[in-house]
Protein backbone atom coordinates (compact mmCIF):
# COMPACT_ATOMS: atom_id res chain seq x y z
CA UNK A 1 0.00 0.00 0.00
CA UNK A 2 1.24 3.16 -1.07
CA UNK A 3 0.18 7.06 -1.66
CA UNK A 4 1.22 7.75 -5.08
CA UNK A 5 0.00 11.81 -4.49
CA UNK A 6 1.00 14.32 -3.48
CA UNK A 7 4.28 12.51 -3.13
CA UNK A 8 5.19 9.09 -3.26
CA UNK A 9 5.16 6.74 0.31
CA UNK A 10 4.71 3.73 1.35
CA UNK A 11 2.24 3.63 4.33
CA UNK A 12 2.27 -0.14 4.79
CA UNK A 13 0.80 -3.52 3.69
CA UNK A 14 -2.74 -5.10 3.14
CA UNK A 15 -2.70 -8.95 2.61
CA UNK A 16 -6.14 -10.92 1.75
CA UNK A 17 -6.60 -14.80 2.09
CA UNK A 18 -9.24 -16.37 0.96
CA UNK A 19 -10.45 -19.96 2.51
CA UNK A 20 -12.47 -22.57 0.58
CA UNK A 21 -13.51 -25.25 3.27
CA UNK A 22 -16.56 -27.23 1.60
CA UNK A 23 -19.16 -24.79 0.40
CA UNK A 24 -17.72 -22.23 2.84
CA UNK A 25 -14.91 -19.05 1.79
CA UNK A 26 -13.63 -17.01 4.47
CA UNK A 27 -11.88 -13.70 3.12
CA UNK A 28 -9.37 -12.10 5.73
CA UNK A 29 -8.04 -8.87 4.81
CA UNK A 30 -5.11 -7.64 7.20
CA UNK A 31 -4.72 -4.14 7.07
CA UNK A 32 -1.05 -2.66 8.50
CA UNK A 33 -0.75 0.78 8.04
CA UNK A 34 1.87 2.64 10.24
CA UNK A 35 2.60 5.53 8.77
CA UNK A 36 -1.47 6.12 9.10
CA UNK A 37 -1.65 5.03 12.47
CA UNK A 38 -4.37 2.23 11.00
CA UNK A 39 -4.23 -2.06 11.72
CA UNK A 40 -7.40 -3.23 10.81
CA UNK A 41 -8.51 -6.83 10.11
CA UNK A 42 -11.76 -8.07 8.47
CA UNK A 43 -12.91 -11.47 7.99
CA UNK A 44 -16.12 -12.25 6.09
CA UNK A 45 -17.50 -15.81 5.73
CA UNK A 46 -20.21 -16.57 2.81
CA UNK A 47 -21.39 -19.58 1.28
CA UNK A 48 -19.09 -19.64 -1.72
CA UNK A 49 -22.18 -21.09 -4.45
CA UNK A 50 -24.44 -18.14 -3.80
CA UNK A 51 -22.08 -15.59 -1.44
CA UNK A 52 -25.08 -15.77 0.95
CA UNK A 53 -23.30 -14.19 3.89
CA UNK A 54 -22.34 -16.08 7.12
CA UNK A 55 -20.62 -14.01 9.36
CA UNK A 56 -18.55 -10.98 9.58
CA UNK A 57 -16.02 -9.30 12.43
CA UNK A 58 -13.58 -5.80 11.87
CA UNK A 59 -11.20 -5.25 14.78
CA UNK A 60 -9.61 -1.68 14.43
CA UNK A 61 -7.92 0.39 17.73
CA UNK A 62 -11.05 2.45 16.80
CA UNK A 63 -13.50 0.06 16.55
CA UNK A 64 -14.54 -3.51 16.39
CA UNK A 65 -18.04 -4.95 14.58
CA UNK A 66 -19.08 -9.10 15.20
CA UNK A 67 -22.20 -9.64 12.94
CA UNK A 68 -23.70 -13.01 12.37
CA UNK A 69 -26.35 -13.45 9.30
CA UNK A 70 -29.19 -16.29 9.38
CA UNK A 71 -32.82 -16.50 8.78
CA UNK A 72 -32.29 -13.35 5.98
CA UNK A 73 -31.38 -11.41 9.52
CA UNK A 74 -27.62 -9.62 9.96
CA UNK A 75 -27.43 -9.33 14.18
CA UNK A 76 -24.07 -8.31 16.10
CA UNK A 77 -22.54 -5.32 18.03
CA UNK A 78 -20.54 -2.91 16.81
CA UNK A 79 -18.41 -1.20 18.75
CA UNK A 80 -16.59 2.38 17.93
CA UNK A 81 -15.05 4.27 20.05
CA UNK A 82 -16.03 2.47 22.97
CA UNK A 83 -19.42 2.90 22.56
CA UNK A 84 -21.65 -0.62 21.45
CA UNK A 85 -24.36 -0.60 19.45
CA UNK A 86 -26.46 -3.57 18.82
CA UNK A 87 -27.14 -4.32 15.25
CA UNK A 88 -30.85 -6.45 14.19
CA UNK A 89 -31.31 -5.72 10.86
CA UNK A 90 -33.14 -7.56 7.77
CA UNK A 91 -31.31 -7.93 5.16
CA UNK A 92 -33.58 -8.14 2.35
CA UNK A 93 -31.27 -9.52 -0.11
CA UNK A 94 -28.47 -7.43 0.35
CA UNK A 95 -24.93 -8.87 0.60
CA UNK A 96 -22.44 -8.85 3.80
CA UNK A 97 -19.60 -6.35 3.22
CA UNK A 98 -16.62 -7.07 2.16
CA UNK A 99 -17.79 -8.93 -0.63
CA UNK A 100 -17.44 -5.83 -3.69
CA UNK A 101 -13.65 -7.65 -4.96
CA UNK A 102 -14.87 -11.15 -5.33
CA UNK A 103 -18.81 -9.84 -6.43
CA UNK A 104 -17.40 -7.62 -9.02
CA UNK A 105 -14.54 -10.37 -10.41
CA UNK A 106 -17.68 -13.21 -10.79
CA UNK A 107 -19.10 -10.41 -13.62
CA UNK A 108 -18.98 -11.17 -17.42
CA UNK A 109 -17.18 -7.56 -17.81
CA UNK A 110 -17.14 -5.90 -20.99
CA UNK A 111 -16.42 -2.50 -22.18
CA UNK A 112 -19.55 -0.50 -20.66
CA UNK A 113 -21.13 -2.62 -18.19
CA UNK A 114 -22.90 -1.17 -15.37
CA UNK A 115 -24.01 -3.13 -12.28
CA UNK A 116 -25.20 -2.65 -8.54
CA UNK A 117 -25.98 -3.95 -5.09
CA UNK A 118 -26.90 -3.49 -1.99
CA UNK A 119 -24.44 -4.19 1.29
CA UNK A 120 -24.07 -4.13 4.90
CA UNK A 121 -21.08 -2.87 5.84
CA UNK A 122 -18.51 -3.27 9.09
CA UNK A 123 -20.08 -0.29 10.95
CA UNK A 124 -24.58 -1.74 10.34
CA UNK A 125 -25.31 0.39 7.54
CA UNK A 126 -26.07 -0.36 4.16
CA UNK A 127 -25.13 1.37 0.96
CA UNK A 128 -24.92 0.84 -2.61
CA UNK A 129 -22.35 -0.03 -4.38
CA UNK A 130 -22.24 0.68 -8.33
CA UNK A 131 -19.74 -1.06 -10.36
CA UNK A 132 -18.81 0.30 -14.18
CA UNK A 133 -16.51 -1.33 -16.53
CA UNK A 134 -14.56 1.42 -18.24
CA UNK A 135 -12.34 -0.82 -20.80
CA UNK A 136 -9.00 -2.75 -21.10
CA UNK A 137 -5.58 -0.90 -20.78
CA UNK A 138 -2.13 -2.08 -21.20
CA UNK A 139 -0.88 -2.84 -17.38
CA UNK A 140 2.83 -3.20 -16.08
CA UNK A 141 3.12 -5.86 -13.00
CA UNK A 142 5.79 -5.63 -10.38
CA UNK A 143 7.43 -8.60 -11.73
CA UNK A 144 7.68 -6.00 -15.13
CA UNK A 145 5.07 -8.14 -17.19
CA UNK A 146 2.90 -6.20 -19.42
CA UNK A 147 -0.92 -8.13 -19.50
CA UNK A 148 -4.61 -6.37 -19.92
CA UNK A 149 -6.26 -5.60 -17.40
CA UNK A 150 -10.30 -4.59 -17.30
CA UNK A 151 -10.65 -0.79 -15.39
CA UNK A 152 -13.80 -1.38 -13.46
CA UNK A 153 -14.79 1.49 -11.18
CA UNK A 154 -16.35 1.23 -8.18
CA UNK A 155 -18.74 4.48 -6.69
CA UNK A 156 -20.46 3.59 -3.05
CA UNK A 157 -22.92 5.95 -1.27
CA UNK A 158 -20.39 7.89 1.29
CA UNK A 159 -17.25 6.05 0.52
CA UNK A 160 -14.35 7.13 -2.23
CA UNK A 161 -14.58 5.68 -5.56
CA UNK A 162 -12.29 2.63 -5.98
CA UNK A 163 -10.97 1.57 -9.66
CA UNK A 164 -9.78 -1.63 -9.71
CA UNK A 165 -7.32 -3.24 -12.57
CA UNK A 166 -8.08 -6.88 -12.96
CA UNK A 167 -6.11 -9.32 -15.47
CA UNK A 168 -8.19 -10.16 -18.65
CA UNK A 169 -6.95 -13.92 -18.48
CA UNK A 170 -6.63 -14.47 -15.06
CA UNK A 171 -9.51 -12.37 -13.60
CA UNK A 172 -6.75 -11.34 -10.63
CA UNK A 173 -6.95 -8.23 -8.71
CA UNK A 174 -3.70 -6.52 -9.72
CA UNK A 175 -4.09 -2.85 -8.43
CA UNK A 176 -6.48 -0.96 -6.64
CA UNK A 177 -6.92 2.97 -6.29
CA UNK A 178 -8.67 5.63 -4.40
CA UNK A 179 -8.40 8.77 -3.33
CA UNK A 180 -9.13 9.30 0.76
CA UNK A 181 -9.37 12.99 0.21
CA UNK A 182 -8.96 15.43 -2.60
CA UNK A 183 -5.69 15.48 -3.85
CA UNK A 184 -4.61 12.50 -2.32
CA UNK A 185 -4.61 8.86 -4.80
CA UNK A 186 -3.54 5.49 -2.74
CA UNK A 187 -2.80 2.85 -4.57
CA UNK A 188 -2.68 -1.40 -3.53
CA UNK A 189 -0.65 -3.43 -5.93
CA UNK A 190 -0.83 -7.26 -5.80
CA UNK A 191 2.83 -8.59 -4.71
Amino acid sequence: VRLVQPSVQDLGTAAVTETVDGDRLTIVTDLNLPAAGQMQQDSTVVMLSTLEPLARTRTSPQETSQITFSDGRAMGTVTENGVATELDVEMDGSFGGGMTRRIMRSLPFEDGLVASFRQLGADGEFSISRISVTGQEDYTTSDGDTVRVWTVVEVEDSQPDYTYYVDVETRELLRTTFEPQPGVLVEIVAP
